[in-house]
């Protein structure tokens, strides 16, 4: 009866051994999931913003020379046309709108992986799954962050 009574005990720390362990994997993949999704939203919104302040200075430095050519003000159309050649120019380098796009790509994966996470609560399996999409979408990120992760998963050495 005792023996019988070990067994059963062992079983049930087992089984709650098991289940803190998928509580706990729900919840660092919740995070980093939530995490994911904030760093992107900054970042769509930091590019977006970028670009439109860009663009704006662009076609006002742009219209500013312009005017000054009419006037005949060389100093000036000079001074305008170098401003926009080098906002237009960093703006087609650095892709601030592209970059802000990609990210709000990435924030909407990370929060449909969050749906299939709040699904998988309850399955190792699934959250497994949930898992390695979320490493397969660490590629899809900008090489820093990743290199970021990779640091987080690989601890501290």
């Amino acid at each position: 009866m005792k023996l019988d009574q070990g067994r059963l005990q062992a079983v049930e720390s087992h089984q709650v051994d098991q289940t803190g362990e998928l509580e706990r994997t729900y919840r660092d993949l919740k995070f980093d999931l939530q995490r994911c999704a904030f760093y992107h939203g900054m970042r769509a919104r930091f590019f977006d913003t970028t670009g439109k302040i860009i663009s704006l200075v662009s076609v006002v430095a742009g219209a500013g020379a312009f005017s000054s050519l009419v006037s005949g003000s060389q100093y000036v159309i000079s001074i305008l046309a170098c401003i926009t050649a080098f906002f237009s120019g960093l703006n087609i380098i650095v892709g601030f709108s592209r970059r802000g796009r990609d990210h709000e790509i990435l924030r909407g994966k990370y929060y449909s992986l969050m749906i299939d996470l709040e699904r998988a609560r309850k399955d190792v399996e699934k959250l497994r799954e949930v898992e390695f999409k979320k490493l397969g979408f660490f590629a899809d990120g900008p090489i820093f962050f990743t290199a970021l992760d990779l640091l987080h998963i690989i601890g501290p050495v």
